[in-house]
């Protein structure tokens, strides 16, 4: 078998394919993407979330369950391979355009771990002493008793 024929869907996985349930992950993917962005209207980050998983899931099964009455195997290492060269390059262009963007437009103070853990730390205990003052006792203020 050529690599191209590998790369091609087979029959099975041809007849488990959904267009429009990849139309509804796509909608999820922009939910999320704008909840992250925080664009208007996009609060509900989490349910698409949810959703693009549960019909990720819903495909692969499909897709594995149509190859299993087909043939009556399961072929893992093609089946992934397949999903990994489908895949992997967006995966790449990805993380190379967030380098490129870490690197070109990121301030050089927001890449330096330890000013932001510095930050974060001085952040935590402003709220720690703004609710001591607020109710007059300490955040993790207990009476343990002996028994």
């Amino acid at each position: 078998m050529s690599a191209t024929a590998l790369d091609e869907p087979t029959e099975t996985e041809r007849a488990a394919y959904f267009p429009a349930l990849d139309g509804v992950r796509g909608i999820a993917v922009l939910v999320i993407m704008g909840y992250h962005g925080g664009v208007f209207l996009t609060n509900g980050g989490f349910y698409s979330l949810d959703t693009f998983f549960a019909l990720s899931g819903f495909l692969i099964t499909s897709l594995l369950v149509a190859e299993w009455r087909t043939t009556g195997t399961l072929r893992l290492r093609t089946f992934w391979s397949r999903r990994a060269r489908r895949l992997l390059p967006a995966l790449l262009v990805l993380l190379l355009g967030v380098a490129v963007y870490n690197a070109l437009l990121v301030p050089v103070s927001y890449t330096h771990l330890d000013v932001y853990k510095r930050q974060q730390a001085r952040r935590l205990r402003e709220s720690v002493q703004q609710h001591q003052r607020r109710t007059g006792a300490a955040l993790f203020d207990m009476e343990w008793h002996a028994r």
